[in-house]
């Protein structure tokens, strides 16, 4: 059997991580006070805050992810870190696909 080589980039560690600032900031500002893990303070967000805080939950795994490494990666959570870089690549980086 003979396996493609597919050629993609990933945003580096760093990279990823001040996206997930900028995210994590934007979101700070979207609700009246920081949430807690008693105080629900994400319930009220609207629709675009909500697709933000969203994005910034895959942002998280995907740097999760990178920072375990190839010989810890999950095959089973394969959809949603591709799903999170097809988003990374929304938001500026040349990622997969």
């Amino acid at each position: 059997m003979i396996m493609a080589s597919v050629s993609h980039s990933v945003p580096t560690l760093v990279e990823l991580a001040e996206e997930i600032l900028k995210k994590a900031k934007k979101l700070q500002n979207a609700v009246p006070k920081s949430p807690t893990f008693f105080d629900d303070t994400l319930s009220g967000l609207s629709p675009a805050d909500d697709a933000d805080r969203k994005e910034l939950i895959d942002m998280t795994e995907t740097l999760n992810a990178l920072a375990r490494g190839a010989n810890s990666f999950n095959f089973g959570r394969i959809s949603s870190i591709i799903l999170a870089v097809r988003i990374i690549t929304v938001i500026g980086f040349n990622c997969l696909f």
